[in-house]
């Protein structure tokens, strides 16, 4: 699929415009009851995939990549992160969806998951890719 090559060659940029919390259940062994709410923000992958920088109303974090890989069954990008205040979190960027997924632990040392949703991906200086876009490259397995 083109949208891996993407990934590794360019900066690449993440707008989203909703997003949900969501607990972990230690019974189910999944995350539930999540609550979700509109809001813009925007990621931003360096080219060197060194950094991540996440852009919301109130505030700018930057994520330290301490490692990353491609989990091809599952399609999607995994990065292990430190934030610019120390938290570790994990980054699950899945095209195929639509989404990236930051897990993390809450003040109690109990599992979360944030998860935006993508509402436009494009890499800087080149072209723009809707959802609808991605789903066409990915069904037709084109490369740009």
């Amino acid at each position: 699929m083109m949208v891996s090559y993407v990934l590794k060659s360019q900066t690449a940029l993440f707008s989203t415009d909703y997003q949900e919390y969501c607990i972990w259940n230690d019974s189910t062994s999944h995350f539930e009851d999540c609550q979700g709410a509109e809001e813009s923000t925007l990621f931003t992958l360096n080219k060197t995939k060194t950094q991540f920088i996440h852009t919301t109303d109130q505030s700018k974090s930057a994520y330290f990549i301490d490692s990353w890989n491609y989990d091809q069954p599952n399609d999607v990008y995994i990065y292990k992160v430190t934030s610019d205040v120390g938290n570790k979190y994990t980054f699950v960027i899945d095209l195929h969806h639509y989404q990236i997924r930051i897990l993390g632990m809450d003040a109690y040392g109990h599992p979360y998951m944030l998860k935006h949703y993508i509402k436009k991906y494009w890499v800087e200086n080149d072209w723009y890719l809707s959802n609808f876009e991605l789903t066409i490259i990915g069904i037709l397995n084109i490369s740009l």
